[in-house]
């Protein structure tokens, strides 16, 4: 069979990104058929759409994730709702996995330093201070300070002063904190006190360089700043610093560590139990903080084998610009993207404010999320996507045509027509998208939704094709 049957492994040893993880059920001319869908489609991202109570959780969701478990996925699950955290709870006892189970909550005794495991971490690109201020710049966008259409001039100042407070942590010797970096910014003493500590280590020429250079650009270049401009740049850093001096982010992410995103290649499922429903900002926080350096180290990987996931529920909450970027690679890093939202206007309005940039940012990242799935939804906008997506295809359509005229001696003589006619038109009619099966006891506990993968044609010689979930009576 090898001759005949070739499976890419890359270098991994015990997955194929040929093997199957699940076959969705579906139908053609009233006979049963399986759609095969494979860790390969899996590591080309998934979107699911589908309106509140549609079933797209219980339904593709959950079929989703329970594959993945099967199949020793490790993985990296952001939460939006309370109930999300017993959810996979109860997914990992369903798939023999609880033991892989790694909570991330207020409770769990978890920590995570991650700005000094950025820092510090092993591996190449290793100790680089630009991978630091890249990652405080999504804190920024996050928090909307100075990171989401914002005025270039702002967001670069603030790179600067980051990338300057930063390295005096590195060239000093001190563990890279939120506090730290806050301070340094105020200035003052501890600006001094941090630059006689770097001079006193046996630095490389090139460090001394560098702390030339920092004692340069706080001693003048920042001492001398405009005040309007300084006291903007400092607002801008201080909201990014305010959430991890304090209470809950700071307890998580500002001490010690006790898992990282490299657990995940061992096979651990880590869940970030802070819902954005109950924590609010600091939930999309730390969700973010996760899933940024969950890519990051993801893609640093030489060598990858155990295929990796990141499942979003409600993803519009967790969507960063820098997303679009990671999925155009994830399938050569084993990592799969889910991302289940209600409607694409729930993207639009999170990524950049609703502005352009928003829209084009989130199309980016819907358009490398080859694999779509959608559920029974009644917004307008999405199902017009959704029906542009599946295309047009050349339909013909009949047309009978008929009148009477009155003929000699007054008799009426009827007269008929036809024609047919090819026309383009939508594989899959907007309105076809109100009609699907939304599961619980009124559908028998089945869910169905119209699956979509670019490039690929289904036994019905199309590129969608309904299929269906069975929900069980939970």
């Amino acid at each position: 069979g090898g001759m005949f049957q070739k499976r890419e492994r890359e270098g991994g040893r015990g997955w194929s990104l040929d093997d199957e993880l699940v076959r969705f059920g579906s139908a053609v001319g009233g006979q049963p058929v399986g759609i095969p869908w494979t860790i390969r489609h899996a590591c080309e991202g998934t979107a699911v759409f589908g309106a509140t109570g549609s079933g797209k959780s219980s339904g593709s969701g959950r079929v989703i994730a329970l594959s993945m478990l099967r199949k020793q996925f490790g993985g990296l699950v952001l939460c939006a709702k309370p109930d999300e955290a017993r959810t996979w709870k109860r997914y990992a006892r369903e798939a023999g996995r609880a033991g892989d189970l790694v909570i991330f909550s207020p409770e769990s005794g978890q920590g995570f330093n991650f700005l000094d495991y950025e820092l510090r971490r092993g591996g190449r690109g290793a100790g680089i201070t630009e991978n630091v201020v890249a990652l405080l710049m999504q804190c920024a966008e996050t928090g909307n300070a100075s990171g989401r259409d914002a005025d270039e001039i702002w967001s670069k100042a603030m790179k600067q002063l980051l990338r300057n407070a930063i390295d005096l942590c590195r060239l000093s010797g001190r563990t890279l904190r939120m506090d730290l970096i806050h301070r340094i910014a105020l200035g003052g003493r501890e600006v001094e006190e941090l630059v006689n500590e770097a001079g006193a280590r046996g630095l490389s020429d090139s460090e001394r360089a560098d702390l030339e250079a920092v004692r340069r650009y706080f001693l003048i270049e920042w001492a001398n700043m405009a005040e309007r401009t300084r006291s903007g740049v400092l607002m801008n850093l201080t909201a990014i610093c305010d959430p991890f001096l304090r209470g809950t982010l700071r307890d998580l992410f500002c001490r010690e560590t006790t898992v990282t995103p490299e657990d995940a290649f061992l096979g651990k499922i880590i869940v970030i139990d802070l819902p954005v429903k109950t924590f609010n900002e600091l939930g999309r926080y730390a969700s973010v903080i996760w899933k940024f350096l969950f890519q990051r180290a993801a893609e640093r990987r030489d060598d990858p084998d155990r295929p990796l996931f990141i499942f979003a529920d409600e993803c519009q909450l967790f969507v960063t610009s820098t997303d679009a970027v990671f999925q155009s690679t994830a399938r050569s890093c084993r990592t799969a993207t889910v991302y289940l939202t209600q409607n694409t206007p729930n993207l639009y309005a999170e990524m950049a404010g609703g502005g352009p940039s928003g829209k084009a940012r989130a199309d980016a990242l819907l358009g490398n999320l080859q694999t779509k799935i959608f559920h029974q939804n009644s917004d307008p906008e999405t199902n017009q996507w959704a029906a542009e997506t599946m295309t047009r295809s050349l339909q013909s359509r009949a047309s009978v045509s008929g009148n009477v005229s009155i003929g000699q001696k007054g008799i009426a003589q009827p007269q008929a027509g036809s024609s047919r006619q090819e026309t383009w038109e939508f594989e899959v009619a907007p309105r076809e998208f109100l009609r699907l099966a939304k599961g619980g006891p009124e559908f028998d506990y089945v869910v169905t939704g119209l699956l979509f993968q670019g490039g690929r044609r289904f036994p019905n010689d199309r590129h969608c094709m309904e299929v269906a979930f069975s929900q069980g009576e939970e």
